[in-house]
C-alpha cells in the first residue's frame, strides 16, 4: 500500500489510534516539552549486544510511515489523533523534500527501531507551512483537535520565541567574561539542523541511537555542511548527557527557545 492510500484509509489504524504505546526512552529532542524518562524495568527482545551488528540504517521509504509514527508516539508526541495526523504529514514532507536527511534503524525482520532526521537550518518553517496546509481543513472540521497538548505546546512555544526575541533581540553572549555562560561553540555554516532522534525503549542502550547519530553526522559531511545543530529540553538530563558524550557542545543562537538547550557539532 502506498503512502497516499495509507493516509486516506480513514478506517485504518492511523485514524483509530492503534499505534502501539510503549515505555519511554531517552534519545529525544522533546517535541512537546514533556520529559519521558526511561523505564529501567523495560525488557528487550535481545540482550545479546551482537544484535547491534544486524541493525540496518537506511533512508526512509513510504513503507516506513507506520514505524515513523510509532517511534514518535512513544517518545516525542502523545498518542493522539492530532499527533498521528501531524506526524503523517511530517513524514510526507520528509519524503518529498529533497534536502531532508532522514534515516531509520531496522532489525532483520524490517521493524523500525529508531529514527533520525533533519534538514538545512530554517527548513522547519517550510515543513510547518506544508503541514499546516495539509491539516487546516481537518482542524476546521474537528476544532476539538485544537485543544490537543501538542498543538497548545507549539502555540505557546511560538509565543515564547517571539517574546524572547523582543526581550533579548540578537544579544551576543560574552563567553570570556568573569561569569561566562555555558555556551562554548559557534556553528559553522552551512548548518544542518537535527530535528528528531529516537529509539524504541525496548531497544535502548544497545547503541542504536549512537549508530543513527553517527550516520546523520556522516551524511552532513557528505553534503558539505559545516556543522549540525539541535535543541533539547533543559530538564532532559539523559539526552543532554547523550549529546555531550558524543562530542556535541552547547551554543547560543541569538533566538534560543526558553526551556531548551542548543547543541552544536562542527563537521
Amino acid at each position: 500500500m502506498n503512502l497516499n492510500n495509507w493516509l486516506d484509509n480513514r478506517g485504518g489504524s492511523w485514524e483509530r489510534g492503534t499505534c502501539r504505546k510503549k515505555r519511554h526512552g531517552i534519545y529525544t529532542s522533546g517535541s512537546n516539552g514533556e520529559i519521558k524518562p526511561s523505564n529501567p524495568e523495560s525488557t528487550r527482545r535481545s540482550q545479546d549486544l551482537s544484535f547491534i551488528d544486524d541493525i540496518v540504517i537506511s533512508g526512509i521509504t513510504e513503507a516506513d510511515a507506520s514505524g515513523f509514527i510509532q517511534v514518535h508516539t512513544e517518545h516525542l508526541f502523545s498518542d493522539s489523533e492530532f499527533s498521528r495526523m501531524y506526524l503523517a504529514e511530517r513524514f510526507r514532507f520528509l519524503l518529498q523534500y529533497d534536502r531532508a536527511i532522514a534515516f531509520i534503524a531496522k532489525d532483520t525482520n524490517g521493524q523500525v527501531l529508531g529514527l533520525v532526521y533533519g534538514g538545512p537550518e530554517g527548513y522547519k518553517k517550510l515543513m510547518n507551512r506544508f503541514i499546516l496546509k495539509r491539516i487546516f481543513w481537518p482542524l476546521l472540521r474537528n476544532p476539538r483537535l485544537l485543544l490537543n497538548r501538542e498543538f497548545l505546546y507549539k502555540y505557546r512555544s511560538g509565543v515564547s520565541k517571539i517574546i524572547s526575541r523582543l526581550k533579548f533581540g540578537s544579544k551576543k553572549i560574552d563567553v570570556t567574561s568573569e561569569n561566562p555562560m555555558p555556551f562554548v561553540s559557534v556553528p559553522r555554516e552551512p548548518i544542518l539542523r537535527l530535528t528528531g532522534i529516537a529509539v524504541l525503549d525496548e531497544y535502548s542502550n544497545l547503541g542504536i541511537g549512537t549508530k543513527l547519530l553517527y550516520r546523520f553526522e556522516r551524511a552532513a559531511r557528505e553534503a558539505n555542511y559545516g556543522s549540525v545543530v539541535l535543541e533539547t529540553p533543559k530538564a532532559n538530563d539523559l539526552a543532554i548527557r547523550f549529546y555531550e558524550k558524543h562530542g556535541w557542545q552547547r551554543y547560543y543562537n541569538g533566538q534560543s527557545n526558553p526551556g531548551k538547550v542548543d547543541f552544536c557539532k562542527l563537521i
